[in-house]
């Protein structure tokens, strides 16, 4: 989890970051050495405090190649000056350090010879004893890797995985873990598990896709004096990518008047659930109901209405037409357009199943949104089997307020585009020109965009949310927020952030295995009053 500083934290390449760091440097005439001066105190602060939350003896600093390796000499200088025991382990030879980070190394040796070890490829690790504990930081490689790590360096670095397996050290990363791809968070033949990755300027894209994720712990994010807004010239791939931090959405968080009432808090229609997936309307309307909606109604098929209506009294419950399987028949999706104008959101999808008819009535259902919203507003949020029976084609024929709401597999289906953990920023890029839609694809850092802006990077949620029905909570959560008039991409910002928060606070409290969706759905209206604070 990112420590929140800021209402938005920019997320980089590799690329976008040495282009903003040279901008800054040739126009706005900052120099290097302050910038490195800068990274290096931002990572010092950190290793103090690590330092004395867990009574660490020593620091061990392994410097590597360029200007990572200047950091660790700034580290190094900062942390004795203020009187630290302090192993600065070098691994190059001093002529192939750029100029900032040899002048760094200069000051160190003058000040502090006795701290340095020149570490060559006939070293002998054994002779290397730190009495534990100790903090380990990582300033070995930096965000421009991309090659597989082998030999002198990748021995280097299981040395350094193997003292930081002890259960009393600590490691901490110097701007990304040594041996994560900036840009794709692929592992480089090995990469070092860091418990604290500190960033700077704004956060890389690596470090937030899996596996980079695991490798990064908990990442610190520091502003170095690099002006944000020269970020917009360099950008190459559209617009920003940004994190979502909970100062955000508690500012766009609106406050319950007063004077409110049931119609007044959002009216929603769930279609949803079919006589094997009653659990999937229920999941969605019960969230609906627990993320602030006045109303909700859950139509499903008849045979389906009376379990309903036992298992959520609070909900108001539309029997629609169905097939002899339980599932809805095709006029059902008509007969739901028929009384569509009396809501203020709608949400289709979640444990439908699949058959021509459901296809046939969707795609009719949809063209009927279209019209409507010629006149008025009347955003859906469409998921699980809605998504599974429309195409990317016809999606580009609608045109009003729709959130999709797929996991990769039926990102895949839908799209054509093939998916790779690793391409997922791109992906997203790719795909928001296609369509009006407000796409949020979930995984492991759910991404939410729409055609013309910011991919939003949705930091929370846990592994312990892997688990069936939660995608319909999610559901839920957003058509809640819609009907309580949300913009339909702040409702898509604000409802997978609740509802991850909603997953972090069932873990704190259940442990990371065996808690449900409804558990989370137990834990909307806390999630909800802790962003409030």
């Amino acid at each position: 989890m990112t420590r929140e500083t800021k209402r938005l934290l920019p997320i980089v390449t590799p690329k976008e970051m040495r282009t903003w760091e040279e901008m800054t440097m040739e126009q706005e005439g900052v120099p290097g050495l302050i910038l490195m001066e800068s990274a290096g105190m931002a990572v010092t602060e950190e290793a103090i405090r690590e330092m004395e939350q867990y009574d660490l003896k020593e620091a061990v600093i392994v410097c590597g190649k360029g200007n990572n390796g200047g950091d660790g000499f700034v580290i190094g200088r900062q942390l004795l000056l203020r009187g630290y025991k302090v192993h600065v382990l070098i691994l190059e030879e001093e002529e192939t350090y750029g100029k900032d980070a040899l002048i760094n190394l200069n000051v160190l040796k003058k000040l502090y010879p006795e701290s340095i070890t020149y570490l060559n490829e006939s070293y002998d690790k054994k002779k290397f004893y730190f009495p534990m504990p100790i903090l380990i930081i990582d300033a070995v490689f930096g965000i421009g890797l991309n090659r597989e790590i082998t030999g002198f360096y990748l021995d280097i670095l299981s040395w350094m995985e193997e003292m930081g397996k002890a259960e009393t050290n600590r490691v901490m990363a110097v701007d990304i873990p040594s041996g994560v791809h900036g840009t794709t968070g692929e592992v480089m033949g090995m990469a070092l598990k860091a418990d604290k990755t500190v960033t700077f300027g704004a956060l890389k894209q690596g470090c937030l896709l899996w596996p980079g994720k695991f490798y990064a712990g908990e990442i610190i994010y520091k502003q170095i004096g690099i002006p944000s807004d020269g970020l917009k010239k360099v950008k190459v791939q559209g617009p920003d990518s940004l994190f979502v931090t909970k100062e955000y959405v508690k500012e766009q968080m609106k406050a319950l008047p007063d004077n409110a009432h049931k119609g007044s808090r959002g009216k929603v229609l769930i279609m949803a659930g079919s006589v094997s997936y009653t659990g999937a309307a229920y999941l969605t309307a019960a969230a609906a109901l627990k993320s602030g909606s006045g109303l909700v109604t859950l139509a499903v098929p008849k045979s389906v209405a009376n379990i309903i209506k036992t298992m959520l009294p609070e909900a108001i419950v539309m029997a629609l037409p169905e097939e002899e399987n339980g599932i809805f028949a095709k006029e059902a999706f008509m007969e739901a357009l028929s009384k569509i104008n009396a809501y203020d959101a709608v949400a289709i999808g979640p444990g439908l199943s699949r058959s021509e008819g459901i296809e046939e009535g969707l795609k009719d259902l949809l063209l009927g949104l279209e019209k409507i919203n010629r006149s008025r507003t009347l955003p859906l949020v469409l998921d699980a089997d809605g998504i599974n029976q429309v195409y990317l084609d016809e999606l580009k024929k609608l045109h009003f307020p729709m959130v999709i709401t797929p996991h990769p597999k039926e990102f895949t289906r839908f799209t054509g585009l093939s998916y790779e953990e690793q391409d997922r920023f791109a992906l997203v890029k790719e795909f928001r020109e296609e369509t009006d839609q407000i796409l949020l694809l979930k995984g492991n850092g759910t991404l939410i965009t729409a055609k013309g802006e910011d991919v939003y990077y949705n930091p929370t949620g846990n592994s312990g949310m892997a688990q069936g029905g939660m995608g319909d909570v999610l559901t839920g959560v957003i058509a809640a927020l819609l009907g309580q008039q949300y913009t339909p991409l702040s409702a898509t910002i604000l409802g997978a952030y609740i509802h991850g928060l909603a997953g972090d606070l069932a873990k704190e409290e259940l442990g990371d295995i065996g808690f449900t969706s409804s558990d989370v759905i137990g834990r909307l209206p806390k999630a909800i009053q802790t962003i409030k604070k």
